[in-house]
């Protein structure tokens, strides 16, 4: 199990602004590991929520404590059929991430309403499944929406737990086909596709060098949630 505790910031950027940027932090930073030769990659999420979106109301509502069951794929995985089972939980400020690696063959038909046991007893070792079990009976969990993007990410070059990333192309799909492995290049757009989002993900505190950045350029931090986006759009907005 990979547990994270991190703090996050979030702004929208126009491309070129977010272009500007990521030349200014360039002497602070390296590439992230993971990046490949296009200097990107690709990251698909599949989210689950109720049939009447208690998770989406809770974020809009501002619960002080909530969390969200999603299955990433990475593009640059040689094995398409290996993803993430992740929870995300987010504490007032402070996000919690813990996930484990496993077969979307393993873990997608225990997510899409089969029968109880056929968790069997892998779970009962394993406190990312026994937890993604509770809230799937707690939530009465279903397959809602892929949301994807190419991330371009950086990380301190004194401190790698400083994660400062770069999403573009995001989009969703809901209701047709949703392996988080399938490719999304017909997927609807979900925010203008020259916007890009840039989050900053740190332990506890941001070094000085970077505030100063985001303090000269002026940004203005946005609570945008990427699942929360695509359902105000596909199910509040039609559409999809």
């Amino acid at each position: 199990m990979e547990l994270f505790n991190r703090f996050e910031l979030k702004y929208i950027l126009p491309w070129q602004e977010a272009e500007k940027f990521k030349q200014q932090i360039i002497e602070h930073t390296i590439k992230d590991p993971h990046t490949g030769k296009s200097g990107h990659y690709q990251i698909n999420s599949l989210y689950y929520d109720s049939c009447d979106y208690k998770c989406f109301w809770e974020k809009v509502e501002g619960l002080k404590i909530r969390r969200k069951v999603r299955v990433r794929a990475y593009a640059e995985n040689k094995n398409t059929d290996d993803v993430f089972l992740e929870i995300k939980q987010r504490t007032n400020r402070t996000i919690q991430k813990r996930r484990i690696f496993c077969s979307k063959e393993f873990i997608l038909p225990l997510l899409c309403g089969v029968k109880e046991d056929s968790w069997g007893e892998t779970i009962k070792k394993n406190q990312v499944l026994n937890e993604v079990k509770f809230l799937y009976h707690w939530y009465h969990l279903e397959p809602k929406a892929v949301i994807s993007y190419q991330r371009e990410a950086f990380q301190g070059m004194y401190n790698d737990r400083l994660r400062i990333t770069f999403d573009t192309n995001l989009r969703y799909r809901m209701h047709f086909n949703l392996d988080p492995t399938f490719p999304a290049e017909q997927d609807l757009y979900l925010i203008h596709p020259e916007l890009v989002v840039l989050e900053i993900k740190f332990n506890e505190k941001i070094p000085i060098w970077l505030t100063r950045m985001i303090q000269f350029c002026d940004f203005q931090t946005n609570r945008i949630s990427k699942y929360c986006e695509s359902i105000s759009k596909g199910v509040y907005q039609g559409q999809y």
